[in-house]
């Protein structure tokens, strides 16, 4: 099934399903709040996991200045 073909086939299914055509399956999601981490512990973690500022920033998608503030 090419991509424009998928595309079409969700687009008809979400219609169908508006119109009562079809049912979908549900699914409820519980959201867990995110932990809180000081700056000492942002810097074990860091260390512990031997990276520079600049990596650790880099793998959690964050700039060099936030970790290091």
């Amino acid at each position: 099934m090419s991509i424009y073909e998928s595309i079409m086939q969700g687009l008809t299914e979400a219609l169908d399903y508006q119109h009562d055509k079809i049912s979908a399956r549900k699914t409820k999601l519980t959201i867990k709040s995110v932990d809180t981490f000081n700056n000492n512990d942002i810097k074990r973690i860091r260390q512990r996991t031997g990276l520079s500022q600049a990596m650790f920033a880099g793998s959690l998608g964050v700039s060099p200045k936030t970790v290091e503030a």
